[in-house]
């Protein structure tokens, strides 16, 4: 038999997970509701689950986040969220994210893609003293 969800269990998992896109992005709960024309409590009242939120709320709340709908409501399937990793992104990441979302021009993100690729790809700490002749 299925399991059957509790409005209080599915209101808070699609909660965690606006809070954890939303992290990602580095946006803050305010500058979310700004986009969306509510107030930042309405936000914090979707992340703890006190609300649920309407199909439309759900819709325009995923386009700010930039995540598919349905990972929003638990689908685990849904491409290029599920793989994200669930811990909260380190100040540097938040950054990061944030600056390329930003990027509005396509051929600029897939430059910055591989850009990141190409540096990720590098050793930690690579051993200068080789290429300058000598130890420093």
């Amino acid at each position: 038999m299925a399991r059957r969800w509790h409005n209080d269990d599915r209101n808070k998992l699609i909660g965690a997970r606006i809070r954890a896109a939303r992290a990602r992005l580095g946006l803050s709960q305010m500058r979310v509701a700004e986009q969306l024309g509510v107030s930042y409590q309405q936000i914090n009242k979707y992340e703890t689950g006190r609300n649920a939120l309407t199909c439309l709320a759900l819709l325009e709340l995923a386009s700010v986040l930039q995540v598919p709908a349905g990972w929003l409501l638990g689908d685990a399937d849904s491409d290029a969220v599920a793989a994200w990793p669930v811990a909260m992104p380190d100040k540097l990441q938040a950054r990061l994210l944030l600056a390329f979302s930003r990027i509005a021009n396509d051929y600029r993100r897939v430059v910055a893609v591989h850009a990141v690729e190409a540096l990720a790809s590098v050793p930690a700490e690579p051993d200068f003293t080789a290429a300058s002749g000598g130890a420093a």
